[in-house]
């Protein structure tokens, strides 16, 4: 199985642990990117960090080039890292795409990362014949197809750099097969590094706090790497600085009272609204977008408001409905409503009493008042990104959305998540995958044998709730499906059901 699909030993039973603890072993699982015993140096890797200098200077080559670009691709939470970095970076050479579109930016859109042929189309359009380029992809399991549309044309390009970012080793990348390239990822990994201008930066972080949530460890370390392709000072420096940031953000976090109140919001049937300024929107909407994915909540269950100005920062994303000035533009007086800054802030301009406020801690803030002013934005949306999902994780994880370290209510969305929906099927239900696949063939299509074509299933699927710990009753207790969506709507934690 790749290391970013399996559970992490450190947070195995966090569904047990109080919120003090749960907020402590998601920050060692997250520490891990700097480096553990388990897993190796990671992004403090000598060869990594070597790799990093050398992209960085290609990048540098490219845009000092008249006319030369920097693309960066990617799906789901990788997408939405891309187009931040792109955004940030303030320079229109450097372009941002997300499979699904700019949309896919607030809501997922279903299989759109399962596409190569989208991936080659949005390239070509971003590339628009640029005289020199350089293209980094990322999908931190290696394996979505959009981001090998997008390599295998790049690599067609003469003299373009062509990165790939994932955390994974090579020899565990998806070898699916994609009719639209001739081959499948691996072997385009493969080729990547036997050509000139091709880097290929997979340094092996080990497994996410929360099974196969890449939004986390995997998000972290692509942020963190963007920052330094596209900033400045050394590669180590950087490092070395948000490593040490890390370890005292998790040191000083005390987000008991917030959890508490959020997992109550969730549980009853309400949720949370972040309202955040410009800058921390794009962190608190990078937040919001992940949760109807990874816990299967609803849209409306995690959301963030945003200034008007926000469409400054990102004038490319619609943002309608979002806005808030003097209220909100509707009624959430059933939500918890949390203003999220970097710093403490009073008078927010509402009609209301806004809650619990989310800030970066007190220690946290000195620390980056030391850092230079070229790297203390970045730090500080990274410190940020750290918090915000720990925050969500441990609410959704007190909402029961969490079993052991295994997120049972995903939204099957793309076949990276039918994967792996059938392996906790199969896990917790004490069933093989080919059983599990034909419980949820069952629940769909109400039989458990099908002709149709698996990406047909995943597109039922994406529209179904619960679909997951559905079939696990259905394996545990020999019920069918009836019986099991209606014991999941009289006890909704799973745990529970299964006492």
């Amino acid at each position: 199985m790749r290391i970013t699909e399996q559970s992490n030993p450190i947070t195995a039973s966090i569904d047990d642990q109080p919120i003090p603890e749960m907020v402590r072993l998601i920050g060692l699982a997250e520490q891990e990117i700097f480096g553990s015993k388990p897993w190796g140096p990671a992004l403090r890797g000598s060869r990594f960090v070597k790799k990093l200098e050398t992209l960085r200077e290609r990048i540098g080559w490219t845009l000092g080039d008249d006319g030369g670009k920097v693309i960066i691709g990617g799906a789901g939470t990788s997408g939405r890292l891309a187009v931040q970095a792109a955004t940030l970076h303030e320079d229109a050479r450097v372009v941002g795409l997300i499979a699904g579109g700019m949309d896919a930016f607030i809501t997922a859109k279903e299989g759109a990362e399962d596409s190569a042929e989208a991936g080659r189309r949005d390239y070509l359009e971003a590339l628009d014949n640029a005289p020199a380029s350089v293209y980094v992809g990322i999908s931190c399991g290696l394996s979505a197809a959009y981001v090998a549309g997008q390599v295998h044309e790049a690599l067609k390009k003469p003299g373009a750099t062509v990165a790939v970012i994932g955390f994974n080793p090579l020899e565990d990348a998806d070898t699916r097969p994609l009719p639209e390239i001739g081959g499948n990822f691996k072997e385009l990994l493969q080729q990547l590094e036997t050509t000139n201008h091709g880097v290929l930066l997979n340094p092996v972080l080990g497994p996410e706090p929360i099974t196969g949530s890449t939004r986390m460890k995997g998000g972290s370390a692509t942020r963190i790497i963007l920052d330094i392709l596209l900033g400045e000072g050394p590669a180590g420096g950087h490092l070395e600085t948000y490593a040490r940031l890390q370890e005292t953000l998790f040191r000083e976090l005390n987000l008991a009272d917030l959890i508490e109140g959020a997992t109550r919001s969730l549980t009853q049937g309400s949720g949370i609204v972040y309202l955040a300024g410009s800058r921390e929107g794009l962190m608190t909407m990078l937040d919001a977008s992940e949760c109807p994915p990874t816990f299967g909540s609803r849209l409306t269950q995690v959301q963030a408001f945003v200034p008007p100005k926000f469409r400054k920062v990102m004038p490319a994303l619609d943002v309608t409905g979002l806005l808030f000035e003097e209220a909100l533009p509707r009624d959430f007086s059933d939500h918890m409503l949390i203003p999220v800054s970097f710093r403490p802030r009073y008078g927010w301009p509402l009609g209301f009493e806004p809650g619990f406020p989310l800030f970066l801690p007190e220690q946290v803030r000195a620390e980056l008042a030391e850092m230079p002013l070229s790297w203390r934005t970045t730090a500080q949306d990274m410190a940020l990104k750290w918090m915000l999902n720990t925050f969500s994780t441990c609410s959704f994880i007190g909402a029961g959305k969490v079993f052991g370290n295994r997120m049972i209510d995903l939204r099957i969305s793309n076949l990276k998540l039918f994967d792996r929906a059938l392996r906790i099927i199969s896990e917790l239900g004490d069933v093989t995958q080919e059983e599990a696949g034909q419980l949820v063939n069952t629940i769909i299509l109400g039989e458990p044998v099908t002709y149709l074509k698996l990406p047909e299933i995943v597109k039922m699927t994406a529209r179904r709730e619960r679909v997951v710990p559905t079939a696990i009753l259905m394996a545990r207790h020999g019920l069918n499906a009836i019986e099991a969506h209606r014991l999941l709507d009289q006890t909704p934690i799973l745990k529970h059901c299964l006492a």
